[in-house]
């Protein structure tokens, strides 16, 4: 590891040497024109300055349609797409305003090789290659503000790990954002306003101004506003953003980026799970006592979704099996008849009006380049984000959960002690939380050109820095009088005796029949705690021989906030690297060398106030302070030959690292590791029709080894960290039983699972003339699986949590993406277009069945098919060459109203059903 560190010290040093000694020389000029014509020409100029392109600016210039020939996100300077051995898809500025593209999550309609990623948060989380992407960039820097397309001018998508230039990265792959700058074209003014159903409002404008040859200034504003099919689902965001271009002299550029942002999310939770246990008769014996679950609707961890509409895609082995076992069904029917009154309009309601995830900050940027001489240019980048959040929530574990059972409190003889409720219902709790982050990066990036012999080679290199900090709280709802002067609510003989109750949290139950709209007493957010069905809240003091008593504080107590835990971190990054782009024998063999060096530096601590009360002024040994430090040499090889002018072979492979984010723990409070990729990439390059039609084929085989994807199970943790070793340190995360407290873990990660993802990717975009444009992208994916886990979970047991073939949840095999435009160029529809845009994804396993035969049995939702259409037109008005010009838009989304229940992970959820937009812009 020392060997590459001090290599790449090596080429940094000697690049900068080498270009010290070229920006000193005298400028040279071709044999047949003197200094003096030189003089003269720049006379003959004028007042007019004429401004060198920096190489590390990407123009759109050369695209067409859909079709983006040049981008920097390879080797963050401008390059042909086709001639840089990685793969990539370009989601130009043409193809965002067609489709009506706002968000990061709206990429998975038009490149197949991303899938959406709902994360209940925001619409910014999506997985590329099967693996989830949480560093997506903006001008090259990490991102964690939200964001909106308003203020961009494309977006690229880099498949693979490409650690080399983007630093912390996904395996699967990196989505780089390319902001609006201001300009020197001309003065602009845009104003558009949107509308739609579903309270669908958009205000936008841009205005540039050129205020002398040497600065211009844009701003960009928008007003978002949505509501979508679930009562509860909305969403809003307000942006403005403010860039500046300042050009002092030929050769050097400032660019100023500053924007702000105000975000509130109001996304349900994902579908709710069954977990009412209802198809096994024998759950309770006589004694009302808990003899162990033997049914499979409400398997541990992959409960299927509490609706009716995945029963038609139940296997019929476990259909038979259900009607064997129970006295409850007969048959496919019945268990359908067991969802009644949920459907796509309130699977996840339960989560009320209410919940919110509000996310403000800024994000600035100040980049300038400077171009020394022809060969040699320097970037040097700040950036500087805040974010402040704050979220109102119901508990995410069991707000999702369907009972028909209330476990009792502690009685003295048996913790498993169960009540039946009668009817299926939802026990939760409000919780909200509190977290502020700043995050500071720098970027130092030098660009050699170099002719050697027929040959050309680009150098690039340079240091990065990033500083990442966090401060969050979180806490818990609970009754007044319940909190201790020390500041917890639940001392440890109450874990350890199953009688963490409504003296601790403030639940409140919600029955299924009675449905989830505004009525309801406790779905708006208050400070009572509120039942509409008969059990009341207990209080502990009740038995399984005589009735219930109401609790202790009253049956609508009032409830206040409690600060559950604590938990600050600091993660610094210094990197260096290098990438050496050469071409050889006149283009037709292009290379990309490259290394990487991340040293990381984390600090982190944690501290569950619930139990352990606030922090004093002396260290008391619950903060559980971590300190940690990481280092990772990435390199990357890759080479693309053109065997004729239009067909080429190309080939690449490359690590990469993602450090911790100093929150993500293990249950016994351990950072969790690095997560560490590589990547492998082999394919055809093609370049048809003097251009027209441009694109590739790639097969691509990825690792990754501790995936913050994969969730490890209870059962799995259980197993890794068992109680005879670690209880008596942690007694708080574990049951008598042994298993472990799910609401007291710090986390639920552990280390040494390797996930694979393998498959073949097909992109193309087609342009045979002005009228068409067409983009397309395929994925096939041949293995997305678990390749290995930790060294304590047996293959025997690894079998008992994965699907036979260890196939991960959620992958489908195929995924297309189709997009056409044909725009009417003459005659009487002049300036008219019209197009549309197809996604298909093939059936996924949402959850499998394990029978006591010890078969496995899959549930697969069905395909997802989405059609979407668009239409555009554009006219300028009366009044000279310099009139106003007006533009309209209409888009129509999931035109066929296409609501099936499909699903991303082990999680299900509803297609959102039909939209329109109309669209009205006018250019000043």
């Amino acid at each position: 590891m020392h060997l590459f560190r001090y290599l790449i010290n090596l080429v940094t040093l000697g690049s900068l040497f080498l270009a010290f000694q070229i920006s000193v020389a005298e400028p040279t000029f071709p044999a047949d024109l003197g200094r003096s014509d030189v003089d003269e020409l720049e006379a003959e100029e004028g007042d007019e300055m004429i401004y060198n392109m920096s190489d590390f600016v990407v123009t759109a210039e050369d695209d067409q349609g859909y079709y983006s020939a040049n981008s920097g996100s390879a080797t963050r300077s401008n390059s042909l797409v086709k001639n840089t051995p990685i793969t990539m898809s370009i989601v130009n500025e043409e193809l965002i305003a067609d489709l009506g593209l706002d968000s990061t999550e709206d990429l998975a309609a038009v490149v197949a090789g991303i899938d959406s990623d709902p994360n209940g948060y925001s619409l910014d989380q999506i997985r590329i290659r099967g693996f989830r992407t949480g560093n997506s960039r903006f001008d090259y820097f990490p991102r964690t503000l939200p964001r909106n397309n308003y203020n961009i001018n494309r977006v690229d998508v880099i498949k693979g790990a490409n650690s080399l230039i983007f630093g912390q990265a996904s395996p699967g792959g990196t989505v780089n954002t390319i902001s609006q700058v201001a300009n020197f074209n001309k003065d602009l003014e845009v104003v558009s306003f949107g509308f739609g159903d579903k309270e669908y409002k958009r205000g936008q404008f841009v205005i540039n101004r050129i205020l002398s040859d040497a600065l211009a200034v844009k701003v960009i504003g928008v007003n978002h506003t949505q509501r979508y099919d679930h009562p509860y689902k909305r969403n809003k965001f307000l942006g403005a953003t403010v860039a500046v271009t300042y050009q002092p002299t030929t050769d050097t550029k400032l660019n100023l980026h500053i924007e702000g942002v105000d975000t509130d999310t109001y996304f349900p939770a994902r579908s709710m799970k069954d977990a009412t246990k209802l198809d096994d008769d024998t759950l309770l014996d006589s004694d009302i006592r808990n003899d162990g679950y033997n049914g499979v609707l409400s398997r541990e961890d992959y409960e299927v979704p509490f609706t009716s509409d995945y029963v038609k895609y139940l296997p019929q082995a476990v259909v038979d099996h259900i009607v064997s076992s129970s006295t409850r069904f007969s048959d496919r029917s019945d268990i359908y008849n067991l969802y009644e009154g949920i459907d796509a309009d309130n699977y996840g309601a339960v989560t009320g009006p209410d919940k919110v995830n509000d996310r403000d900050g800024y994000f600035a940027i100040a980049n300038l380049q400077h171009r020394l001489n022809d060969k040699f240019q320097l970037e040097f980048a700040v950036n500087r984000q805040e974010v402040e959040g704050n979220g109102l929530n119901r508990d995410s574990y069991g707000a999702g959960k369907v009972r028909n059972f209330f476990s009792l409190p502690y009685d003295g003889k048996d913790p498993k002690t169960q009540y039946n409720a009668g009817e299926p219902h939802i026990r939760t709790y409000w919780t909200k939380s509190r977290w502020d982050t700043v995050r500071d990066g720098v970027k130092a990036t030098f660009l050699l050109d170099q002719d050697f012999r027929n040959t050309s080679h680009k150098l690039i290199g340079g240091v990065d820095y990033d500083a990442n900090t966090k401060d969050a709280k979180e806490y818990d709802m609970i009754p007044d009088g319940a909190l201790k002067a020390d500041g917890s609510y639940a001392g440890q003989d109450h874990l350890n005796n199953a009688r963490f109750t409504d003296k601790h949290r403030s639940y409140e139950y919600f029955g299924i029949d009675t449905g989830f709209d505004e009525s309801v007493p406790g779905i708006t957010f208050d400070y009572n705690t509120d039942s509409n069905i008969d059990l009341l809240p207990l209080d502990g003091t009740g038995t399984p021989s005589n009735d219930f008593t109401l609790d202790s504080y009253g049956n609508d107590p009032d409830s206040g906030w409690a600060l559950r835990r604590t938990q600050k971190s600091e993660v610094k990054t210094f990197s260096q690297w290098f990438a050496l782009q050469s071409e050889f024998f006149e283009g037709r063999f292009l290379t990309l060398l490259g290394a990487r060096y991340d040293a990381i530096q984390l600090r982190s601590s944690l501290r569950k106030v619930v139990i352990h009360g606030y922090e004093g002024d002396t260290d008391d040994g619950f903060n559980n302070r971590t300190s940690d430090e990481y280092a990772k040499v990435s390199p990357s090889i890759g080479g693309l030959f053109w065997v004729t002018p239009s067909i080429g072979l190309f080939g690449n492979y490359a690590e990469s690292i993602e450090s911790p984010v100093g929150t993500e723990r293990t249950p016994l409070g351990d950072i969790a590791p690095p997560e560490y990729g590589t990547g492998l990439e082999g394919g055809v390059r093609f370049s048809l029709n003097e251009g027209k039609l441009d694109g590739q084929m790639v097969f691509y085989s990825i690792e990754k080894e501790n995936d913050n994807e994969f969730a490890y199970t209870l059962g799995m943790l259980k197993e890794i960290y068992p109680q005879s070793i670690y209880g008596t340190e942690f007694p708080e995360i574990y049951y008598n039983s042994g298993g472990l407290r799910s609401g007291m873990l710090p986390g639920r990660r552990a280390e040494g699972d390797v996930t694979l993802s393998r498959g073949i990717e097909i992109d193309a975009s087609y342009n045979p003339n002005k009228n068409w444009t067409f983009f397309g992208s395929y994925n096939h994916t041949l293995k997305n699986s678990v390749k290995s886990l930790h060294p304590s979970i047996s293959p025997d047991e690894q079998r008992t949590f994965f699907y036979e073939g260890d196939e991960l949840l959620g992958r489908p095999k195929h995924r297309l993406n189709l997009t056409m435009r044909y725009k009417f160029t003459d005659g009487a529809l002049k300036n008219f277009a019209l197009g549309g845009n197809q996604s298909w994804r093939s059936r996924s396993m949402q959850t499998f069945f394990i029978l006591p035969d010890g078969s496995h049995h899959p549930l697969r939702l069905g395909h997802e098919f989405t059609t979407n259409l668009f239409f555009t037109y554009s006219k300028r008005l009366k009044g000279g060459r310099n009139a106003p010009e007006l533009k309209l838009g209409l888009n129509i989304n999931n035109v066929l109203d296409n609501r099936d229940l499909v699903n991303r992970g082990n999680y299900a959820f509803y297609k959102e059903g039909r939209s329109m937009r109309l669209t009205a812009k006018l250019l000043f």
